[in-house]
């Protein structure tokens, strides 16, 4: 059974009419590992047919922030961050009225699980006072969104209400040392899952 082995209920019977009890698997266990094309193959005396659709395995977020850092008194940095998804998340950067241009995506993949960095420089000046940043995260094919909004007052560092942690001051460091280079954006396409069931896993 391949990668399967070991991780099916032979017992399961997806209905007791005889001709369709073996329609379904119960996966036990599942994992990301497992995600990827499956065919399904029925034959009779008189033919043959098969259909071949793609599963995922989806893993949810484990650490998801927004976080708002200033370098100035002029000017805001957004930074939206999140670690250990599966498959690659998309993250946008919006305020109510619009989703904000020139934002910069990284996308990382550690231990089989993807970490996402999206993040945008912006002037005080062109923001209304209080000004609300959302960030919405989004797993493909999983139908499975989450998202954070944070409130930000322009003006001096000293009336910024949020104050972040060191380990987002780190990554709002990291952010800025790359100034305006080029991000690399990987991108996934994903087919219908098999038997249109997604699985999720923590």
């Amino acid at each position: 059974m391949g990668i399967l082995r070991g991780r099916v209920d032979l017992a399961y019977r997806a209905s007791s009419d005889p001709l369709k009890m073996h329609r379904a698997l119960r996966i036990v266990k599942p994992n990301t590992d497992i995600s990827g094309d499956y065919t399904c193959v029925v034959s009779t005396f008189m033919e043959e047919d098969s259909r071949t659709r793609q599963m995922i395995v989806f893993v949810p977020e484990t650490n998801f922030r927004l976080i708002q850092n200033k370098t100035d008194d002029d000017t805001v940095n957004v930074i939206c961050a999140a670690d250990g998804a599966f498959p690659a998340p998309n993250l946008t950067l919006a305020t109510p009225e619009r989703r904000l241009d020139g934002v910069s995506h990284e996308l990382k993949l550690v231990n089989g699980r993807y970490s996402a960095v999206a993040s945008v420089t912006l002037l005080d000046a062109v923001l209304p006072s209080p000004a609300e940043f959302i960030c919405t995260l989004r797993i493909p094919l999983a139908k499975y969104a989450v998202r954070k909004e944070a409130i930000y007052y322009p003006g001096p560092i000293s009336t910024t209400p949020e104050m972040p942690t060191a380990a987002d001051m780190q990554l709002a460091a990291a952010i800025g040392s790359k100034g305006t280079s080029t991000c690399t954006v990987i991108a996934l396409v994903l087919l219908p899952a098999l038997a249109q069931s997604l699985l999720a896993v923590k």
